[in-house]
């Protein structure tokens, strides 16, 4: 009832290499798994997580704002300078810690 048929080995199918170096590379375009469908770009959410986090730890250790703070240099030790004008200075003497922002 089944018949079996083999291609020869002498056919070969035409092959896109552009289009087989793509998938090969990986499928960027795929978010979740395999049944999820494909995107036309990923969307990264970007978030202030990092801020709060900061903010927590400085309000942890007590800092308070200094007023009237015009410009920061900070001398690196190889020479080069880091300026800031108009900075917010937060310090906590008893943490012997400042914070530039």
């Amino acid at each position: 009832d089944f018949v079996l048929a083999t291609l020869e080995s002498n056919y070969s199918m035409p092959i896109n290499q552009a289009k087989l170096q793509k998938l090969q590379q990986g499928d960027k375009s795929r978010i979740g798994g395999k049944g999820t469908p494909r995107r036309k770009k990923k969307v990264v959410h970007k978030t202030a997580t990092d801020d709060k986090k900061l903010q927590n730890t400085l309000k942890k250790l007590g800092v308070n704002n200094i007023q009237g703070i015009e410009e920061v240099n900070m001398i690196k030790d190889d020479g080069h300078v880091l300026h800031f004008t108009n900075p917010k200075v937060q310090a906590s003497l008893t943490a012997n810690t400042f914070a530039i922002t």
